[in-house]
């Protein structure tokens, strides 16, 4: 049966977090799909070298897509919590995904502070880029799916 919508979904909050959590996961494939090519380019035998883009251009390419969707993945939490506390009121409630999105966002902070700051650059922050994504995976499959919560379909 078709249930309708409970009075908290039924917002605007939710087409703009919405919104910008989707931008904020698609940026990071990106951003992952570069790095993932930057290390095959990086590790690969010289045939399969030439059918990929230069190693510079992938790692510029995840760099700017994590650089271009932090501010847009900070947005969703700040979203989020705005909706939260007109819901429920509060901004805060430690819910799995809340504490992923978190988890996800001071990674990717940590990521830009080692690109910008210390200048780090090759193989070893596209292997930060991937662990990054894991924890992407992690906010958007396995805490919806294993753990209860608001933003969860598992079973208390």
């Amino acid at each position: 049966n078709i249930e309708p919508l409970m009075p908290s979904l039924r917002s605007y909050w939710l087409y703009i977090h919405v919104l910008t959590a989707f931008l904020g996961y698609a940026g990071f494939t990106v951003a992952f799909a570069a790095a993932v090519f930057y290390l095959i380019k990086y590790y690969a035998p010289t045939n399969l070298k030439a059918k990929l883009p230069p190693e510079d251009v992938l790692d510029e390419i995840a760099y700017k897509s994590v650089a271009i969707v932090f501010p847009i993945w900070t947005a969703s939490i700040i979203l989020g919590a705005a909706w939260a506390d007109e819901a429920w009121g509060g901004y805060w409630s430690w819910d799995p995904k809340e504490v992923w999105a978190l988890i996800v966002l001071l990674f990717f902070g940590a990521y830009l502070h080692a690109r910008y700051m210390m200048g780090w650059k090759g193989p070893k922050v596209a292997w930060m880029v991937v662990i990054g994504f894991i924890a992407i995976l992690i906010c958007f499959f396995a805490i919806n799916l294993y753990f209860p919560g608001l933003h969860s379909y598992a079973k208390s």
